[in-house]
């Protein structure tokens, strides 16, 4: 069996009042803990690289908006009273497991390969210890990877998120937003082409070309609808971070989900557009 036809998944958990960032090679996946609830599980095959791979979590970051007005740092220290984590459930943990097609997530046909976790340490009368947050929490391990050749994320630029690299990205989103709202997803599928052919070595039963028609159908359909539209794309809300040792740029909002998102429908649901970007060759390509 290949690794294409096995699914490797990361599940998390936290148990805690504040927020956990949950990252596997650099890149964040999932945000969770307090109003976000304790749980995330996704397959990530696509994420995995050859040779190492890292588990990380940042614990209690801070909030959005002082990560803006700090220039995006999040390394700035930060002492957290006790009842932010309460002490009896304030753990994090995260693993990954390799699964045989078809078995339930969480079962007994999950094979671990690697976990990280965290838990406010006690002192010797049973008392948290007193922390300093953000913290950061890693661990590694040595696999095969998917694929027969490295991402092409891997073989990207280095990104400084330079004043020049801002205006790329904000023009490059904004073509995209622009079709998109016009109902027009071809710019979004040209973007996309190096993501889609990468789901498709990650995974032996996604096809590339089944998804871009999907894609188009339901862009039509949905654009046909009254009130249809993207959100207004607003370049003061856009918080770009770069991940993947500088190699990834995560193109968000102020409120951590996709700048890129669509109107909420009747009943308030709302379609987000995952960016994450790299300049490979000199151009800019959605790549996760």
């Amino acid at each position: 069996m290949s690794d294409a036809d096995k699914y490797f998944v990361l599940e998390c958990e936290t148990q805690s009042r504040g927020h956990v960032e949950f990252y596997i090679n650099g890149i964040p996946l999932a945000r969770r803990g307090a109003e976000l609830g304790p749980y995330y599980s996704e397959q990530v095959n696509e994420f995995l690289i050859k040779g190492t791979n890292q588990l990380s979590m940042l614990i209690n970051p801070p909030s959005a908006a002082a990560a803006h007005a700090g220039g995006g740092n999040r390394g700035r220290d930060q002492q957290v009273s006790d009842t932010d984590f309460a002490p009896e459930m304030a753990m994090s943990s995260m693993r990954l497991a390799s699964y045989p097609v078809g078995a339930v997530v969480g079962g007994p046909d999950a094979i671990e390969l690697l976990r990280t976790e965290w838990r406010v340490p006690k002192q010797t009368d049973g008392r948290p210890m007193p922390e300093f947050f953000p913290k950061y929490v890693a661990n590694a391990v040595g696999m095969g990877g998917i694929g027969q050749h490295p991402w092409a994320w891997q073989l990207g630029d280095r990104l400084t998120l330079s004043d020049e690299e801002r205006q790329e990205i904000v023009q490059f989103i904004g073509k995209i937003h622009k079709a998109l709202d016009a109902g027009d997803p071809e710019p979004f599928i040209d973007a996309s082409l190096t993501r889609l052919r990468e789901l498709g070595d990650a995974y032996a039963s996604f096809d590339p070309v089944e998804r871009i028609s999907l894609i188009r159908k339901v862009t039509a359909m949905k654009s046909s609808q009254p009130g249809w539209g993207m959100e207004p794309l607003e370049p003061e809300n856009l918080d770009l971070h770069t991940c993947a040792n500088n190699r990834i740029v995560e193109c968000r909002a102020r409120d951590w989900k996709s700048i890129l998102r669509e109107k909420p429908d009747a009943e308030g649901g709302v379609a987000y557009y995952q960016m994450f970007l790299s300049k490979i060759a000199g151009s800019w390509h959605i790549v996760r």
